[in-house]
């Protein structure tokens, strides 16, 4: 499998991008596709889970690497160095024959994590369809649609509905791929379930799986061209 960096973003907090990065490299790397996640999120979500587990599966080799990558800085000095490390990260990652997972912070304007847009080849774009997330998301559609238009990244952008619950007071899927219609594409929804909130970065139980399945078949055939199935 040829190099893809995909990179999980949105300016709205709570929308499952950690957890959806996490399923999507279980999910790969039980097709046989070698992964790499670079955990460039201010929480370090990923980072502490894997630490966490680590002692917990003492005795199971790690499914895939995770790699900390630090975004924050407080003054211009130290914005100048973590551009600098981005930078020298990206060019190291492009080399792997993987597909390099990017878990990115949620301060979606910052110049540095700009360059992670620059590098990848697809944003996913998790959401759900309440007013307050659709309204945000399209800001952030937006911003990547500018940033497209200026030559400044060449990503195709991938919406993913996400912690979809009947329940909810929410959009309906046609009125947001209305709105959305011109920004990227509309994926299959993952449903909200308990378990999801549950996932390992050291297994995928065949119950999770089920309900990732038909999200991340659509997702890879956007991403690889070609579904991807287990």
């Amino acid at each position: 499998m040829d190099n893809k960096i995909i990179a999980f973003a949105n300016m709205k907090g709570g929308v499952g991008k950690s957890s959806l990065c996490i399923a999507l490299a279980n999910y790969l790397t039980m097709a046989r596709i070698a992964v790499v996640v670079v955990d460039a999120d201010l929480q370090q979500t990923i980072s502490t889970l894997r630490e966490d587990e680590r002692q917990e599966y003492k005795d199971t080799p790690e499914p895939w690497r995770v790699l900390p990558l630090d975004t924050s800085y407080s003054n211009d000095k130290e914005k100048k160095k973590i551009i600098e490390g981005i930078k020298e990260m990206i060019v190291k990652l492009k080399a792997v024959p993987a597909t390099i997972l990017i878990d990115c912070p949620g301060n979606a304007s910052d110049d540095a994590i700009k360059y992670i847009y620059n590098a990848a080849d697809t944003i996913v774009v998790p959401m759900d369809f309440t007013r307050i997330t659709v309204n945000t998301t399209k800001t952030f559609a937006e911003m990547l649609q500018t940033m497209k238009a200026s030559k400044l990244m060449k990503a195709n952008v991938y919406f993913q509905p996400n912690k979809y619950d009947e329940r909810r007071k929410q959009l309906q899927r046609d009125e947001v791929k209305h709105i959305f219609k011109g920004y990227g594409y509309m994926g299959t929804r993952v449903n909200n379930r308990s378990d999801i909130e549950r996932i390992s970065t050291y297994t995928f139980p065949s119950k999770v799986r089920g309900f990732f399945r038909y999200p991340f078949e659509a997702m890879t055939e956007f991403v690889y061209g070609k579904k991807i199935t287990l």
